[in-house]
């Protein structure tokens, strides 16, 4: 089996650690690389030194130091995370890119890179029984409480339906979230 590599950006880590299951990117791969640009935005947010002490501490994350980024990554105009979140994943051949910024995922895409998200990350976490539908970390992410707001979904065929109203179609199996 080949060892699986990501390189995560800094709002899935954010999330991620704001919701306690940070965890889940080391159960997902064998190893979870952290660009220094990353990291360095990680730790400048006011709750991101938590998630950042949490990152050095865990044995499948690896904060590496930046890549010379392409001039076809540059063209993008990103911020500096997530261009050395593609300069590493194009330098050394990484499975997928963690992204949640829809340009970068753009970009990604563009350079055949394997993306995933933060929604891709918890839905794989849920479909393999690590979390459940009644996880209630909405509070870390600064909302107010959940009362009377769960959703129940189910699936029924290809579409997810809601209270028996159809609210989205299952994305093919080829496409991450």
């Amino acid at each position: 089996m080949a060892h699986r590599r990501w390189v995560v950006n800094a709002s899935p880590l954010i999330l991620l650690g704001k919701t306690g299951h940070l965890g889940l990117l080391g159960v997902l791969t064998d190893e979870v690389v952290v660009p220094r640009a990353v990291a360095d935005e990680v730790g400048a947010k006011p709750d991101g030194g938590a998630a950042l002490q949490e990152i050095i501490a865990a044995s499948s994350f690896a904060i590496v130091e930046n890549e010379e980024a392409t001039l076809e990554i540059l063209s993008w105009d990103l911020g500096a995370g997530e261009t050395q979140v593609l300069a590493h994943a194009l330098t050394h051949k990484t499975e997928r890119v963690v992204i949640d910024d829809l340009e970068a995922r753009r970009c990604a895409k563009a350079m055949r890179l394997g993306i995933v998200g933060t929604l891709g990350i918890v839905g794989r976490a849920k479909a393999m029984g690590l979390i459940d539908g009644t996880d209630r970390s909405d509070r870390a992410c600064g909302s107010a409480p959940a009362r009377n707001r769960t959703l129940r979904f189910r699936r029924t065929g290809a579409a997810a339906t809601q209270g028996g109203r159809r609210i989205a179609e299952r994305p093919p199996s080829d496409q991450d979230y």
